[in-house]
């Protein structure tokens, strides 16, 4: 007889098996980061919202729209691509309760790889983007624990494993394209409805205006020219790279004058620039002041093609290097361009840039008008074009004379669009109903600048006859209460806005602005529920009922419902101000508040 085989006890291995692996947390953790910092680029791609540590024209911006920010031969967006890729790789971690196999492992081996050309690629261009290094740090990471561990992981995964996670990175790489487009699209429209309007006001001009003079220090093109550019540029800018192209066609018009001033995106030259940024543009801005000295005009230009053409990315031997070829000796440039006269030029174009009100490179004027819309396809040259063709008389820079900033702040708030504000922003309301201005703050309790601007608008609801209605909505920037955003810029700006919901609760709109009225003028105090209590009795609100309404849900209910209207009106920064339905983008200049200014003209005073 044949002997039977007889199953061992359950829960003991069967002679040969191998334990199953552990799971890898930490693999879990590295997916978990590259996903956050990932999805957060994809973010602020998509709504132009700059990223806490890497705003607006900073290292990331210029990353994206460098050769790294797209997927070779497909165009895609990399952070798009990365979101979807790191999405999916941590759903078949999830799904395989923290083992992967060695197939995914493979894949997410190769994804390292890639982090590795990524690395390299960021280095080469010399631009700082902390959330793609956390990106491929993570990336790095996770792939050296699951190469220490690879010859214990599965040789397969499940079915449903690599279905679930294969399904979900599809799905939301195809929602993130789709998601693209419809931002490229309305960006593109915008830019061509500024576009028109800006060649419209260029086109109409008959006569140019008495001016005080506006010109670079080096010019390309005729003394009198029918079209005259001045354009604010930074060399290792992607956007003015884009517009130098164009305008270097322009350039061999003889009706076509070209001058250029320097705005280095990087604080070691500019205070203004939000951080270096741009971590060589002082020293190329350096290196054109030189050109400019001891070339002249000739010397400028050749500079100016060669910074360009690099970028505006060099390192001391390479520029060394090509010193001869560009016609200058060695030596005499570097002691020039290392002086303090090699940067005047540059402070003076700084400080007039922002007199200008400049809020991003390039800036351009056409005959002392500025050009509006340049983002558009051919925008540069369409506009020049059109000046051309309307044929006005030629000129000299003396007879142009651009906006100043309080004026083109002013007019950028005039050309805004009323729009119908919903009824979830006029909530909670101070005032009288009957005011002749409307104003409405979307705002965060915890952010200076919305301190700033509430302090300016509760004067106008005092008096006998207010002049405006104010309403308050909640935006934190807290992405635990606040559906609308992922970044949390201001830790207890959540508990900050439920408070003054919970105040509400208790009093009314007396209450929420009492409450209101004590967050703002205590932005500096750490907040928890203790101070909130302290700050219950300060504003005459019974401590024990504030508390108990602050822990029922309607208060965050209400911060979402207000942080959704928010979104809905396209927020991508706080404070977001509107004025009788005009959108305010910028209401402030240097020490200036312009919002006096935009209420009195509202009210027709």
């Amino acid at each position: 007889m044949k002997p039977k085989h007889r199953k061992p006890p359950p829960g003991l291995p069967t002679r040969g098996a191998e334990p199953p692996p552990a799971p890898q947390p930490a693999v879990l953790a590295c997916l978990t980061l590259a996903l956050l910092a990932s999805g957060a680029l994809a973010l602020g791609h998509l709504t132009a919202e700059g990223l806490p540590g890497c705003g607006r024209g900073g290292g990331c911006d210029a990353a994206a729209a460098s050769a790294l920010g797209r997927a070779p031969l497909l165009g895609w967006p990399m952070s798009i691509v990365g979101t979807a890729y790191f999405l999916g790789l941590l759903a078949a971690g999830v799904l395989g309760r923290g083992v992967l196999s060695r197939g995914i492992a493979r894949v997410a081996l190769m994804g390292a790889a890639w982090s590795l050309v990524m690395l390299g690629g960021l280095i080469q261009i010399g631009h700082v983007c902390v959330y793609c290094l956390v990106v491929h740090g993570a990336n790095l990471v996770m792939a050296s624990l699951l190469i220490r561990r690879f010859s214990m992981l599965p040789a397969r995964s499940p079915r449903r494993q690599v279905a679930v996670a294969l399904a979900l990175g599809v799905a939301s790489l195809a929602g993130l394209l789709v998601a693209d487009r419809q931002a490229a699209s309305r960006a593109q429209a915008a830019a061509e409805r500024r576009l028109a309007e800006s060649t419209a006001a260029m086109t109409s001009q008959t006569s140019p205006p008495a001016g005080a003079g506006f010109e670079g220090r080096f010019r390309r093109g005729p003394k009198e020219a029918v079209a005259r550019l001045v354009v604010f540029t930074d060399y290792q800018c992607p956007d003015c790279r884009m517009v130098d192209a164009q305008i270097e066609d322009l350039a061999a018009d003889p009706r076509v004058s070209v001058s250029v001033k320097l705005f280095p995106l990087n604080e070691d030259c500019n205070p203004n620039a939000p951080g270096q940024y741009h971590a060589n543009a002082c020293w190329a801005a350096r290196a054109a002041e030189a050109a400019g000295k001891l070339g002249g005009n000739d010397g400028f230009w050749r500079m100016h093609r060669w910074l360009f053409g690099r970028g505006g990315a060099f390192t001391e031997a390479e520029l060394r290097a090509a010193l001869p070829g560009l016609g200058f000796e060695p030596a005499m440039f570097s002691r020039l361009m290392e002086s303090p006269e090699a940067i005047r030029g540059v402070e003076a174009d700084v400080r007039e840039g922002v007199s200008l009100g400049i809020s991003q490179t390039p800036m351009i004027f056409i005959n002392g008008m500025e050009l509006r819309g340049w983002n558009a396809p051919g925008g540069v040259t369409r506009a020049v074009r059109a000046v051309l063709d309307s044929s006005p008389a030629p000129a000299t820079s003396s007879a142009d004379s651009p906006q100043d900033a309080i004026a083109r702040y002013m007019a950028d708030w005039r050309a805004s669009p009323t729009v119908a504000l919903p009824p979830a922003v006029l909530r909670n309301g101070l005032g009288r109903e009957t005011a002749p201005v409307t104003v409405v703050l979307i705002g965060d309790y915890r952010e200076k600048t919305c301190a700033e601007a509430d302090g300016l608008l509760r004067v106008f609801t005092s008096g006998p006859e207010p002049t405006i209605r104010y309403h308050f909505v909640h935006f934190p920037v807290e992405a635990a209460c606040n559906p609308a955003t992922t970044l949390t810029r201001h830790p207890g700006a959540c508990l900050a806005a439920r408070a003054v919901e919970a105040a509400a609760g208790v009093d009314g709109q007396e209450g929420f602005w009492r409450m209101h009225d004590w967050l703002m003028r205590n932005q500096n105090l750490p907040l928890d529920e203790p101070a909130l209590r302290q700050a219950a009795a300060e504003v005459s609100l019974d401590p024990g009922l504030f508390m108990e309404a602050l822990a029922q849900p309607f208060t965050s209910e209400n911060v979402a419902a207000d942080a959704a209207a928010a979104k809905s009106l396209g927020i991508t920064s706080i404070p977001m101000i509107f004025v009788n339905g005009r959108h305010a983008p910028r209401w402030k200049y240097q020490a200036e508040n312009l919002l006096g200014r935009m209420i009195m003209e509202a009210a027709g005073q």
